[in-house]
């Protein structure tokens, strides 16, 4: 009977080797493979614990991971296709004119403004770049004159701008004649030239002489003349030549005279 037991004991212990061997320490390997974070004390981890390169950004809470620096821009795409044309804008009719106000407002390709001919509502020829000028013939003076316009004088009207300067230029062929000892020729303007006016011209001889405005000679030349400048009132103003002859009482023969006068003024 010892012998029974002693022997059924054995089987019992192979049984059991068995049974540990075939599955009694996987089942133990598996019990402490799974470990939940109930198992794991708080803070007890280190970075010693964790593989490195292991945890992804999925295992991070949002904000915990810092920011990257960022890159550089990356090339230009190609530009895409044009898109379709919008539909026409509705026009405002009251911000056009018809045929009829066009016409009337606007000039035609060839037509010409009716004062097309006027500067700020003066004559375009009264300023600087055309001077106006004046001829007369022969004029017969008195043995004394004195502010004498004679039969006929050149005279000339500009519009003077607000410069106040013309410049002024005259000849005239002029003989004293035996009565009379010289003969002088003023401009005259009403406003800055009043009385005789200014002397310009002056001759002595007893012969036709052609007499010429030059600068700072009141007697003028007999060469090449040139400009006179004068000091205006800007407006309309008139110029004219006048003449004085000084007498000679010890002839009786001829009397003095001009002829082929010229004058030209221009405002500057």
């Amino acid at each position: 009977m010892y012998r029974a037991i002693r022997s059924n004991l054995a089987i019992v212990i192979a049984f059991l080797a068995l049974f540990v061997a075939m599955g009694g320490a996987s089942h133990a390997a598996d019990a402490v493979a799974v470990i939940t974070g109930r198992d794991v004390k708080d803070s007890s981890l280190t970075s010693a614990d964790v593989k490195n390169g292991s945890l992804l950004k999925a295992d991070f809470k949002a904000g915990q991971l810092p920011r990257g620096l960022q890159g550089a821009a990356g090339a230009p795409g190609t530009r895409g296709p044009a898109g379709d044309r919008g539909p026409a804008g509705a026009g405002d009719p009251a911000s056009f004119y018809d045929r009829a106000q066009s016409d009337a407002r606007f000039l035609g390709i060839a037509a010409k403004a009716a004062d097309s001919d006027t500067v700020d509502g003066r004559d375009a020829s009264s300023f600087g770049g055309r001077p106006q000028t004046s001829t007369a013939g022969f004029t017969e003076l008195s043995q004394y004159s004195s502010c004498d316009v004679g039969s006929v004088t050149p005279t000339v009207t500009v519009d003077v701008g607000p410069s106040g300067l013309v410049a002024v230029y005259a000849e005239a062929v002029v003989r004293t004649g035996t009565l009379t000892n010289s003969i002088d020729v003023f401009l005259y303007e009403a406003t800055d030239s009043p009385s005789c006016g200014d002397q310009i011209l002056r001759s002595t001889a007893d012969t036709n002489v052609v007499r010429r405005t030059g600068p700072g000679l009141t007697s003028g030349t007999v060469v090449h003349g040139s400009w006179l400048i004068f000091r205006a009132t800007p407006g309309v103003r008139t110029y004219k030549l006048v003449y004085g002859a000084q007498p000679n009482y010890t002839a009786t023969t001829t009397l003095p005279s001009l002829d082929k006068q010229f004058l030209a003024v221009l405002p500057l």
